[in-house]
């Protein structure tokens, strides 16, 4: 969820303070890839699936909107509970 938050912060800061968006999005990022890493680690030690992947698609939506990067795009749509196309 740290990164969610941390992308939406830059998001906002970028029109304020470009040093500070930039942390922040250097920041969610590393959190990204700190969660992925370790995202099978997670699932059995309490947390429900439905939430884990509520927190994968709310934080990958965010880092899409941050970077436009379609690995985020494809990291939500693979773990997405809605269907279209």
């Amino acid at each position: 969820l740290y990164a969610a938050v941390a992308a939406r912060t830059a998001r906002v800061a970028g029109k304020y303070d470009a040093s500070l968006a930039s942390t922040y999005r250097e920041s969610a990022l590393r959190a990204w890839t700190w969660a992925e890493q370790h995202r099978a680690e997670s699932s059995g030690k309490g947390y429900q699936a439905t939430s884990l992947d509520d927190v994968h698609n709310t934080t990958a939506a965010e880092l899409l909107a941050l970077t436009g990067e379609a690995r985020f795009d494809l990291a939500f749509q693979q773990s997405t509970k809605l269907q279209g196309e």
